[in-house]
């Protein structure tokens, strides 16, 4: 019986897993780094003067957080609020693809906070509904919401801006990984 093998097997292996967890490692720092960018990038959107914020509530809901499986990092930023698909234009698994929600009516009585809304940011003013706005006939009032003009993009723009440089930044971690010496 003849026994052949390769010297230095066990090194080689050695440092092939040495180099595996190094990339591992070196995956989830990137998409620690990288989602919390891009999750800050979509805040400060929907904080700028026209970028539809009213109370903060969606730009405080945004979350980042890094998903490891065996075979996968993934940086997954989200928001549990419901209007934010709305919002962002984008319909979920289409990417490319804009929805605008219809324009329709929304009387006062359906959701009492609108005509605080609309007072507050000057869509109609005190004078125009006689009064304060807790005297007004919630009955008999509303506002037309929703087409084109009512989506504020904010995750989107916030990928595409740091994309290439997320990009370039992998590129160089996974260089310096296979570069290190055991």
């Amino acid at each position: 019986m003849i026994e052949m093998g390769v010297e230095g097997e066990d090194d080689a292996a050695r440092n092939l897993d040495e180099i595996r967890r190094r990339t591992h490692a070196a995956g989830i720092a990137w998409a620690e780094h990288w989602g919390g960018r891009i999750a800050a990038g979509a805040k400060r959107r929907l904080t700028r003067k026209g970028g539809g914020r009213d109370t903060g509530r969606l730009a405080g809901s945004i979350d980042d957080q890094v998903i490891v499986r065996e075979d996968e990092i993934m940086s997954k930023i989200a928001t549990n609020v419901p209007y934010a698909i709305y919002q962002e234009g984008y319909r979920p698994g289409h990417p490319d693809e804009f929805i605008y929600p219809p324009k329709h009516f929304v009387p006062f009585r359906v959701a009492p906070g609108l005509l605080e809304w609309a007072i507050r940011h000057k869509v109609i003013s005190r004078r125009r509904i006689k009064g304060a706005a807790e005297a007004y006939d919630q009955a008999h009032g509303g506002l037309v919401v929703g087409g084109p003009d009512s989506i504020h993009p904010f995750l989107r723009p916030s990928l595409k801006e740091h994309e290439d440089k997320a990009q370039r930044d992998l590129e160089r971690r996974v260089r310096a990984v296979c570069s290190r010496k055991s």
